[in-house]
């Protein structure tokens, strides 16, 4: 087996060294030392590094540099064919373009018959770069799974590994897992480097979860009328992608003249033009993946949208109230229901009696029903009525009692059919009437009139006179009912 040319021409100098030494130090000569000490020398890919070595009283010996057993320089010849290795003065060795393989123990050796030697240490710092990961690519991973990706990176000192999402730290080493994940966790994930070298590296892996179809419906119930246009949405999340397919009843829907379908992102579109009655009714968002299926209901209607209470909750005065609503519709109101009564826990009580009556307030368009504690009162609408215009409308409720709170529901009917019942709307009665003092007329003869007061029991009550003549006010104590003139 042939020898290396190198290592041939290093054990001949060492040995024509060592001869040389054994001659010389036969003649008493002083011993040689080291005034530059060991050292470890850090140097980044491509820098120069010097490796010093400087010697005290060497006389005749001969310095060498060794990396391993291979003889870089004996005395002032280079014996490494290496063209970036240089011999400076002092047998100071210099390095070009220094790269990984570089790193190691280099030793300036004093070639006595013991020979001595100071070691520098050289670390090649490299910063930090991602290899990649384990397993490879974008992953797809079930929900509820298990994940667990290692990232692999490389640089000298060995870096240190962490893994972020958004912004958010997720993993303080080269492991990323997760346990039963979940769609949110879907996304982009950022693994990065750092040793202090240069710049951090980092990489990203895309992290796709596979889940059914979620739909959801931010409106499930659509007002229209006839002639109008209609849009119905739903929103859809769902990986891989779902195929989404309108129903109406049990029908799959197809575009025609009068409706058509759109998507934008995650939301999907039926719009309707010139909406017909026969098009009322329900309405599917039905999503479907590898993974499963789902849907969301919405129904077109033409009845009028749920009634809102506009009027303010406190009334003016004690016995009487004027209840203000507004409705949208696009097809004319025809009746309104109002349901009122004084709000207690005894009404819900189930041992509470009923009342049975009709009353007729003397108007031809509203009646009157008392039963189970509600008043009902049933309301003709107004004949004027504007398309895509929300109304007004307002009643007065008499022969309430002071200080007292209520509760109301209203509900709308058109042509189509009856709204949903409003919210509960509570108001309350002032315990009396505000007082108008009227101005004093001192050329009239004085006026005395009584306001009217049902008494609530037999008890003593007061009743208020208001003198049309005098800025008087007189308090009567009266038992039983009085009717004033």
């Amino acid at each position: 087996m042939a020898l290396n040319s190198e290592w041939i021409v290093g054990r001949w100098m060492v040995i024509l060294v060592t001869v040389h030494l054994f001659v010389y130090q036969g003649n008493g000569a002083k011993s040689p030392t080291f005034s530059t000490p060991s050292s470890t020398i850090q140097a980044v890919v491509g820098d120069t590094v010097l490796l010093p070595c400087k010697v005290v009283d060497l006389g005749n010996y001969l310095v060498a540099w060794k990396r391993g057993i291979a003889v870089l320089t004996a005395g002032t010849v280079k014996v490494s064919p290496d063209e970036r290795l240089f011999l400076l003065d002092n047998y100071n060795l210099q390095l070009r373009a220094v790269q990984e393989s570089d790193a190691g123990d280099y030793a300036c050796q004093i070639a006595t018959i013991q020979p001595i030697e100071i070691t520098h240490t050289l670390q090649i710092l490299v910063p930090p770069h991602i290899e990649g990961f384990s397993p490879e690519g974008s992953l797809e991973v079930e929900k509820g799974s298990r994940v667990q990706v290692d990232c692999v990176a490389g640089g000298h000192p060995e870096p240190s590994v962490s893994w972020s999402k958004n912004g958010r730290k997720m993993s303080s080493d080269a492991r990323l897992e997760l346990h039963n994940p979940q769609k949110q966790d879907a996304g982009m994930y950022l693994c990065t480097a750092n040793n202090g070298v240069g710049i951090p590296a980092s990489a990203q892996l895309e992290l796709n979860v596979l889940y059914a179809p979620d739909v959801n419906v931010s409106n499930n119930w659509i007002h229209a009328g006839d002639g109008s246009s209609a849009n119905l949405s739903c929103i859809v999340e769902s990986y891989p992608p779902a195929i989404v397919t309108w129903y109406r009843e049990t029908k799959p829907l197809t575009p025609t003249e009068r409706s058509e379908t759109r998507s934008t992102g995650h939301q999907y579109w039926l719009m309707l033009h010139h909406v017909r009655s026969s098009d009322f009714g329900l309405y599917t968002c039905v999503a479907e993946n590898r993974m499963g299926k789902a849907k969301g209901t919405i129904e077109l209607s033409g009845k009028p949208h749920r009634v809102v209470f506009t009027s303010q909750p406190e009334s003016r005065y004690k016995d009487r109230y004027t209840i203000a609503w507004t409705v949208h519709s696009l097809s004319p109101v025809e009746e309104f229901k109002l349901l009122y009564r004084r709000s207690s826990r005894s009404l819900s009580s189930p041992h509470s009696t009923a009342r049975y009556f009709r009353r007729f307030d003397g108007s031809n368009n509203t009646v009157a029903d008392i039963v189970d504690n509600w008043s009902e009162v049933a309301l003709r609408a107004s004949q004027s009525w504007e398309r895509d215009a929300k109304h007004e409308t307002s009643f007065e409720l008499k022969g309430l009692e002071p200080s007292a709170t209520y509760e109301a529901l209203v509900q709308a009917r058109n042509k189509f059919g009856w709204s949903q019942i409003s919210d509960t709307f509570h108001f309350v009665t002032r315990a009396y009437d505000p007082l108008e003092p009227s101005e004093p007329n001192f050329h009239s003869e004085p006026e005395v009139r009584g306001i009217g007061v049902r008494a609530l029991s037999s008890t003593s009550s007061k009743l208020v006179l208001v003198s049309a003549g005098l800025p008087l006010i007189t308090l009567l104590s009266f038992t039983g009912v009085f009717y004033g003139t």
